[in-house]
């Protein structure tokens, strides 16, 4: 045996969110991190005192009153594990939910082989014993779309869950009869893929659904009085494009994920209830389903309070279906941890009651960042990451970055801006040279943007609007720039969105007091003055680089300025704009844009606290 482990810190984060300009609070990873009694130390590759888990469930004494705790280390555990009735107070500890991952791939339609149970074909983990926790563990059942596939069986009682994942399609997690806990844990499928009769609490979780489908089957029985409750979680749906589980293309012709209901009674008296949880466009607005028997309606126990878009701004539920119900804050206010998980022994996983004030948490497998941009600069051609990923999915905060050349890896501070997210951020760069506030939008982009559904899109236009671009492009900053930005401003919140309004990148425009004379000032005004009628979230961006430019010097300033072929007749202002014509004075060096993007990571992080979380800290000792 091996005694004490020292365990990383938790590869995924749990953040509060409050879409939009605002305080939020953010919490520290429940993490593992420290020193953790590991009784038996199970590692694939040899390293531990058993290489499967099931081998170590074995030497786990029977009916213990006392914990045993199975220290899982970082790898892939294929195969059916079964954690029998008699073996109670286990735990099993990971120590990264991305890397420790227990896996199975049948299904109930298929023959499953030999050293499975038959009695739970199709199923991954099966939890009989008593008083079992996880931690840090991924449980998949990675057969797919055929048919019934659990990843966890949970039959016994005092389960509890923190910082799992849950992966699968159909019946993905089955709680059957006592009680679980589960906290900021990630549970994905389409087809009641929560199911069963236990009587279950999932407090700050993010449920996501593939492609529509049910969220929920309960089947609890009618003399509880409660079944599967969420507690300020998050309800995802996949995005859009969507990508066909048998081909694993897009199809791009998806709307935004497809329908899904809050839950299906597998029994006449399943019994759900959501308080204070985040709802996607993905939910139908009926909201649920009688399985297609009228009868349900009179017994199915179905309720939520305080339900929300995924901006947390309240849902509009005037049609969901009239047999269900909609708590008053007194109601809601009885679902206390302890009262639902209660019973008769009081068991309290959390001593502590849910704060029905409180901000939901994400715990987020992916997220994604989308950028769309560009200006004059020769076409640069967009690196683009796919808005779908595979697994583990991502959770549905989605950024969205539309400008001007600037913003691109290669000329741009797209690049440099990607190095400052988190190792979960996904960046998607859309970005496209030469393009103006009202070209992107003639050309569709917005357009494009929009129908990937964003939560921010952060909106910088200018350089291509000046003068000189011609009559497609320029703009006047007082009327025609005006108009565009306010445009983009009001539809993406029309469309949900939060419009975050970034202020043009100056040129490297020196003036005989060895200052920066920006031609890009009006545009700037604009914005700012934009931002400050319709209170959107501002980053002077403008005001930002004219101060590191001026803090850096002409000379210096030479190191972020790309070199170019100077034609001392041009116009055009980007060989104006430096002392020596030998240098592009608007675009960005390598290294230039990681200094600009850490520029817009600082700022973001204040004009947005609750994207704090996604973001490197700050570097106070860079330039």
């Amino acid at each position: 045996m091996q005694g004490f482990k020292a365990l990383g810190g938790l590869a995924t984060m749990m953040i509060s969110v409050m879409l939009g300009v605002g305080l939020c609070h953010a919490a520290a990873p429940s993490a593992s991190a420290g020193l953790v009694r590991a009784d038996i130390v199970v590692a694939a590759d040899g390293s531990g005192d058993y290489k499967t888990v099931q081998e170590a469930i074995a030497k786990v004494p029977d009916n213990s009153a006392t914990r045993t705790v199975l220290r899982i280390k970082p790898g892939t555990y294929q195969g059916q594990i079964i954690v029998p009735k008699e073996k109670k107070n286990v735990t099993f500890q990971g120590d990264d939910v991305e890397k420790t991952i227990l896996t199975f791939s049948y299904n109930t339609n298929e023959d499953n082989p030999p050293s499975v149970e038959q009695r739970y074909k199709g199923t991954g983990v099966v939890i009989l014993g008593d008083d079992f926790r996880a931690e840090n563990i991924t449980f998949q059942n990675a057969s797919g779309d055929h048919g019934q596939a659990l990843a966890l069986r949970i039959d016994g009682d005092h389960a509890e869950l923190r910082n799992c994942r849950l992966f699968g399609w159909q019946d993905t997690l089955m709680v059957n009869d006592g009680r679980q806990y589960f906290s900021n844990c990630y549970i994905e499928g389409r087809v009641d893929f929560i199911y069963g009769s236990g009587t279950t609490v999932f407090d700050h979780c993010q449920v996501h659904s593939k492609n529509g489908g049910h969220v929920t089957a309960a089947s609890t029985p009618q003399e509880k009085p409660y079944g599967l409750v969420f507690l300020n979680c998050w309800l995802t749906g996949d995005p859009f494009p969507w990508v066909d589980p048998a081909t694993g293309q897009y199809k791009s012709d998806r709307r935004f994920g497809a329908a899904a209901d809050l839950g299906r009674p597998w029994r006449p008296y399943g019994s759900v209830t959501y308080i204070n949880c985040r709802m996607g466009e993905h939910i139908s607005p009926e909201g649920w389903n009688n399985w297609g028997k009228p009868e349900n309606e009179k017994t199915a126990r179905y309720a939520e309070y305080n339900s929300q878009t995924l901006a947390g701004k309240p849902l509009d539920v005037s049609r969901r279906m009239a047999w269900s119900k909609q708590l008053t804050a007194q109601e809601a206010a009885q679902y206390t941890i302890p009262k639902v998980l209660g019973g008769t022994d009081n068991w309290n996983p959390t001593f502590a009651g849910a704060n029905l004030n409180e901000e939901p948490l994400l715990l987020l497998p992916k997220v994604a960042v989308l950028v769309a941009g560009s200006t004059a600069a020769a076409n640069t051609p967009a690196t683009t990451t796919s808005a779908t990923t595979s697994t583990p999915v991502r959770g549905k905060v989605r950024i969205v970055l539309a400008g001007d050349s600037t913003v691109t890896d290669d000329a741009g501070w797209g690049a440099g801006f990607k190095q400052q997210l988190k190792p979960d951020v996904e960046l998607i760069n859309l970005s496209k040279g030469g393009r103006s506030s009202g070209s992107f939008v003639a050309e569709g982009r917005w357009k494009q943007t929009l129908e990937l559904k964003p939560d921010y899109v952060l909106i910088q236009f200018g350089h291509n609007d000046q003068p000189g671009h011609g009559p497609e492009r320029e703009t006047d900053p007082k009327t025609t720039y005006r108009a565009n930005m306010e445009r983009y401003v009001d539809e993406a919140r029309a469309a949900g969105i939060q419009p975050i309004l970034v202020t043009s990148l100056s040129r490297r425009q020196w003036g005989p007091d060895d200052k920066i004379h920006s031609t890009l000032a009006p545009y700037a005004d604009t914005v700012k003055q934009i931002a400050a009628e319709k209170n959107v979230p501002l980053i002077d961006l403008h005001a930002l680089s004219i101060a590191l430019y001026e803090k850096m010097g002409k000379e210096a300033v030479l190191e972020i300025s790309p070199r170019k072929n100077a034609d001392p007749n041009s116009k055009n202002s980007d060989t104006a704009s430096t002392q020596n014509q030998g240098y592009d004075g608007t675009h960005l060096t390598a290294k230039g844009g990681e200094i600009v993007g850490r520029l817009v990571a600082d700022a973001l992080r204040q004009a947005v606290p609750a994207l704090a979380p996604y973001l490197n800290p700050a570097d106070k000792s860079s330039t």
